[in-house]
């Protein structure tokens, strides 16, 4: 992806990002790589926040995603409950993840048909792969879409 291309695609996604956050009770909405950097966010979100959200997600999805070699399978979608929020992490593309937090009076059911309704274009339109933009470099992993 060229950087035109790839801003491009982050305007996107923040796009469609902040659509999500505008369902009732969702505070947030960040897309990361799976190494833990951001790679989209809603525009409210600030990138001081963003980067600690990513690099924590990350990890959490590391650990669903180990949890899964027990017979689980490949990682698609892992929730957290916390005392004042949910998290909900949706994989997109391999080494891609979509991070959503969201309040108690926020509906479960509406935030997740929309965050899977939405998931395939975003994978079709980042299709990151952890860290391929580097100089010289011919890119990193391959793999089926929604799975990390």
């Amino acid at each position: 992806m060229t950087t035109s291309t790839n801003h491009q695609a982050q305007m996107k996604a923040s796009w469609i990002l902040d659509d999500i956050k505008g369902l009732k009770g969702v505070t947030w909405a960040v897309v990361l790589s799976g190494d833990g950097l951001v790679v989209a966010r809603c525009n409210d979100l600030d990138r001081d926040t963003a980067d600690p959200i990513a690099a924590a997600a990350a990890g959490y999805a590391s650990v669903a995603k180990a949890l899964g070699q027990f017979g689980g399978g490949a990682l698609r979608q892992c929730m957290a409950e916390y005392d004042n929020a949910m998290i909900m992490a949706t994989a997109l593309a391999e080494n891609s993840l979509m991070v959503v937090q969201y309040t108690h009076d926020g509906d479960v059911e509406v935030i997740t048909n929309k965050v899977m309704s939405v998931a395939p274009n975003l994978a079709q339109e980042l299709a990151s792969k952890a860290r391929t933009e580097m100089p010289g470099g011919t890119g990193l992993g391959s793999g089926a879409a929604g799975q990390l």
